[in-house]
């Protein structure tokens, strides 16, 4: 790091531990002030539990130095750390959507008058001018639950900004964003810098690490392996240090004979859905990986609930092998082979306090029984056969899930589709909250499982692995599938361009007759 610029924020020897594990082994760690400040490594390398020291959350077990603005501290709750200067973005919004944009910037610290009541016209007053400090078009009266995603993260950011910091803490912020949004979360980002903020920003999104950052601190298993400024690394060399070995192809994609149609929409619609859907026409085969891309509101959500049954079509036909079935529920899509892998897995995905293994066998349970009785011992070996085959890291089959990282959460949840014998795998956006070297595991069990003829959906609003992995892509946009693209003859712009292009312009997309003949061959 550059010597010659002050640091805000030191530590020293910094180690914390926790049951039979050192999540922080003897870590140094500072951030210069006035700058943006990443921190990245895998999910399990220490990264939430350096953030939960420096916020107050955690007590450290042991640290031969803490400093903060150039004096010793010793922080013991995060209300120390707030009086400090110190305050955090979390990942997941903690607003309140039915009350106005002011009153949750100022939530538990409102201005009062002297008789003790708020004083809602000095809320809103100074709520105003902290909006207008970030040039974002919000208005401070405006409900939360109007907001797009974009917008509320800018609100989550001026509540933090609203009891006047000196270190802001953003983890993960753009989780959920689209492209558009992340470089507008970007400008504000900038702007507060500019103005004599200091950021410690968490990403697992490397291309926004070097588009955002300006130096880097690197957690590998507990320890610092690296610190350095971006613009003396490569996206390479940084996802070495992150993983540990060279990464040499990020889609492991493997030519599969593509066999006949598995799963077969025509003319699907659901108005109950929060976009409505639109005439969905389209195929999926054996063997294939059928990418469907869209960026926030285009539906392609609300497109996976539907096949699944958790949002029961109005109109239109699913075929399986042809076959015309009802999705009512999703357990009658996983009867007739579907599975579902949830775009955010700790929300509606496993059951945090279960074991590994029951969080495995849940949607299959049945097949475990005999007369009412579950079988343990088959439980078991099933468990112990699928952990093996999908290289996830946890100490036993025993263990509860909540304790795993991101990216082994996920391959148990893959894992239970596959003991349930699911043919048709609907994957919405399957790398989402996962390190880098996840994101390859996971696309690898993509391609083993076409391999075995699977059909495959994958649901993703990340242009470098739709166009990385998928064999044909469909781009959606306000319900409605807009064009239809294949492997080798797309770019990330081709869908860029007609996804964001349907936006301007309802009036059908030149891709879109394509669309409708590739699903009726």
């Amino acid at each position: 790091m550059d010597e010659r610029r002050v640091n805000l924020l030191e530590m020293e020897g910094l180690t914390k531990t926790f049951p039979g594990v050192t999540a922080l082994d003897h870590v140094d760690f500072a951030i210069p002030e006035h700058s943006v400040h990443v921190l990245v490594g895998e999910n399990g390398a220490g990264k939430s539990t350096l953030v939960n020291i420096v916020s107050g959350a955690y007590t450290p077990d042991h640290c031969d130095a803490y400093r903060f603005g150039g004096h010793d501290v010793h922080l013991h709750n995060p209300r120390q750390a707030l009086e400090l200067g110190i305050t955090a973005v979390q990942q997941h919004f903690s607003l309140v959507p039915d009350m106005p944009v002011a009153d949750n910037i100022f939530l538990n610290c409102e201005p009062r008058k002297r008789s003790g009541l708020i004083d809602y016209q000095k809320m809103y007053r100074d709520a105003s001018q902290i909006i207008e400090q970030l040039d974002v078009p919000i208005n401070a009266r405006w409900p939360v639950r109007q907001l797009s995603a974009s917008d509320r993260q800018v609100v989550e950011i001026c509540k933090a900004i609203s009891r006047r910091p000196r270190l802001l803490l953003m983890d993960e912020p753009t989780s959920g964003l689209n492209s558009a949004e992340i470089e507008r979360l970007f400008v504000v980002v900038r702007r507060l810098v500019k103005s004599g903020l200091t950021i410690l920003y968490i990403s697992l999104r490397l291309e926004e690490v070097f588009e955002i950052g300006e130096g880097v601190t690197v957690l590998r298993n507990g320890r610092k392996v690296a610190e350095m400024e971006l613009k003396d690394t490569s996206h390479k060399e940084l996802t070495h240090l992150i993983t540990g070995f060279e990464i040499d192809d990020w889609f492991p994609k493997s030519e599969v004979a593509i066999g006949e149609p598995l799963l077969t929409v025509e003319n699907l619609s659901n108005s109950n859905t929060s976009v409505p859907l639109h005439d969905i026409t389209f195929s999926v085969r054996c063997g294939e990986i059928l990418g469907v891309y869209g960026i926030l509101g285009s539906g392609k959500d609300d497109l996976a609930h539907t096949l699944f049954g958790m949002i029961p079509a109005t109109a239109g036909t699913i075929s399986i092998d042809r076959n015309p079935v009802v999705m009512r529920d999703p357990a009658r899509a996983n009867a007739e082979g579907l599975g579902y892998l949830t775009e955010d897995r700790s929300r509606n995905g496993y059951v945090p306090l279960m074991s590994v293994a029951k969080n495995q066998t849940l949607v299959a349970l049945k097949n475990f029984c005999r007369f009412d009785v579950i079988d343990y011992q088959k439980e078991n070996r099933v468990s112990d056969e699928y952990i093996q085959r999908m290289r996830i890291s946890t100490p036993s089959r025993s263990t509860v899930i909540k304790s795993l990282s991101g990216g082994n959460q996920q391959k148990v949840l893959f894992s239970r589709w596959l003991i349930a014998d699911a043919r048709v795998l609907l994957l919405n956006e399957p790398t989402r909250g996962i390190d880098v070297g996840a994101k390859v595991e996971m696309f690898r069990l993509m391609c083993q499982e076409a391999e075995q003829g699977k059909a495959i959906c994958f649901f993703s609003s990340e242009l470098d692995e739709i166009v990385g992995m998928a064999d044909r892509v469909l781009v959606m946009c306000h319900g409605r599938i807009e064009g239809e693209f294949h492997r080798g003859r797309m770019t990330k712009q081709d869908l860029l361009v007609c996804a964001t292009a349907a936006k301007r312009d309802r009036q059908p997309a030149a891709h879109e007759s394509n669309s409708t003949q590739g699903a009726q061959k």
